[in-house]
């Protein structure tokens, strides 16, 4: 058998080629860790922003909470009868003085939205009605008018109404 020959590759770079390659490479992670840094810094400012808008939102959670209850103690502890009254003809909130206004508990107008009319003296309605069909309440003024009690006796009252909108200003 014959031997074969062997042949040794050699490539050699000469220096300038080799600082080119290693000035590239530099240049590649300096610009890979700069990237880095950038992305890693916006992450931090979304974050920060988070939790920026997490605590405005608490603070305002907090301060609406705060008025609610401050409103309600108002609205549950005051002796004027106040109920919000729905564009669907439903009340939505009657507070506890309508017991002593109406000889009713506040459960006995959710439960049915026509008590109300019931209760107006029969000569009032009238004007109740006329009252009542002004959604906007532009004349603000005042109606005073007689509730009829349970024991059959009535009672003048002063019905003022004030409307409340939505965000959409409905």
């Amino acid at each position: 058998p014959q031997a074969r020959p062997t042949f040794r590759l050699t490539y050699s770079l000469d220096v300038s080629e080799r600082h080119e390659i290693a000035r590239r490479h530099a240049q590649e992670q300096a610009q890979a860790l700069e990237a880095r840094d950038q992305a890693r810094l916006a992450a931090l400012n979304l974050m920060e922003d988070a939790v920026v808008a997490r605590r405005r939102t608490e603070a305002s959670a907090a301060a609406l909470q705060e008025s609610e209850a401050k409103y309600r103690m108002l609205a549950e502890n005051g002796s004027d009868w106040i109920f919000w009254l729905g564009t669907d003809g439903r009340y939505h909130y009657v507070s506890p003085a309508c017991l002593a206004v109406s000889g009713h508990p506040a459960e006995d107008f959710i439960a049915d939205p026509e008590l109300m009319l019931r209760l107006i003296h029969p000569l009032d309605r009238p004007a109740f009605e006329q009252h009542a069909a002004d959604p906007l309440h532009t004349d603000d003024s005042e109606l005073e008018l007689r509730l009829l009690q349970p024991d059959g006796s009535t009672r003048w009252i002063v019905h003022h109404c004030k409307p409340v909108f939505d965000e959409q200003g409905t």
